[in-house]
């Protein structure tokens, strides 16, 4: 096994740890440790992208001695070293661009765990890329969503604290739906690896045994996706946290986004759902169901230049 096939494990390792060493930095030297690692994790998955571009094939890393399900592996192809590219450019771009507000908007004994935050967004978004196990996905969403509603509410001013509240009511029922779902599959196939659970279901599908079971799951799993996603009619809740965030925050709760509108195997990185297939990571989405529109199309943004005023400060999130 080449050396570089490691780096997806190295990355997410690396942002868990940032956060554990931030905690007791001061806030200044946090911020800059978090910029360090957002940029190593990012050349580190453009070297994995490369890998994979060369190579012209994905490949699966296990982690441990042990096979699943007790086991866990970590699956990198081209689309997943895009994808981990991308979140990580955004990243960098969100914290550097919101660096003089963040640093007026929070308190600065609490500008460590601001970036603690940060470390964790990361590191949770890269495991939900690469990890090839659908528990694995879900472990990481919870955790995605506690460093989110940190984000929200670290500024601690107006509605920020009900904000991270609702946040975290909805996302909690989302998952809570999510996990149902992935127990009723487990059950039900015996897998919890992507790829091994896929061909169960064609087969089950194809042999038109558990047909009721397989609805239930589809429908949990879809209306979980749904409500974490934020998609219509679950969407009223993010105006208020993209709204009482800090510039930073805020870029970052809404630049690594799409949402979903396609069926397969998948799961949910907070706003950021992403479906495998038996080969490939597939994403799909529109973000304009975010503001109660509807549009089509991956549409990964962010803004963390776009807060010069603060009139539009407070507005952007009912944009």
């Amino acid at each position: 096994m080449s050396f570089v096939q490691n780096f997806p494990f190295f990355s997410i390792i690396l942002a868990m740890f940032s956060g554990i060493v931030s905690s007791v930095l001061s806030g200044k030297k946090a911020r800059n440790l978090s910029l360090i690692m957002i940029g190593v994790t990012t050349v580190l998955s453009a070297v994995t992208l490369a890998f994979c571009l060369g190579t012209g094939e994905s490949y699966t890393y296990m982690m441990g001695h042990f096979p699943a399900p007790w086991g866990n592996e970590i699956r990198a192809g081209v689309l997943e070293g895009v994808t981990a590219v991308l979140f990580g450019v955004v990243m960098f771009l969100s914290v550097a661009g919101g660096m003089t507000h963040t640093a007026e908007d929070v308190d600065e004994n609490k500008l460590n765990l601001f970036y603690i935050m940060i470390d964790l967004m990361l590191s949770s978004l890269l495991a939900l890329v690469y990890t090839n196990d659908l528990f694995t996905a879900y472990v990481f969403v919870e955790i995605n969503t506690i460093a989110g509603c940190g984000l929200i509410m670290i500024r601690q001013k107006g509605r920020s604290m009900t904000a991270a509240i609702r946040y975290m009511i909805m996302s909690q029922l989302g998952s809570g739906l999510f996990l149902i779902g992935l127990s009723i599959l487990y059950d039900v196939t015996g897998h919890l690896l992507m790829s091994p659970a896929k061909e169960s279901v064609e087969l089950l599908t194809a042999s038109g045994n558990y047909r009721l079971p397989m609805l239930v799951i589809m429908a949990v799993i879809s209306v979980g996706l749904a409500i974490k996603s934020g998609l219509y009619p679950f969407h009223y809740w993010i105006p208020d946290t993209y709204g009482y965030a800090t510039p930073t925050g805020s870029a970052v709760l809404s630049g690594h986004g799409v949402c979903p509108r396609d069926s397969g195997d998948g799961y949910q990185a907070d706003d950021c759902l992403l479906f495998r297939g038996s080969d490939r990571l597939y994403l799909h989405g529109n973000r304009a169901g975010d503001h109660g529109g509807h549009g089509g199309g991956c549409v990964p943004y962010f803004f963390p230049f776009g807060h010069e005023s603060p009139s539009v400060y407070q507005r952007r999130g009912t944009l």
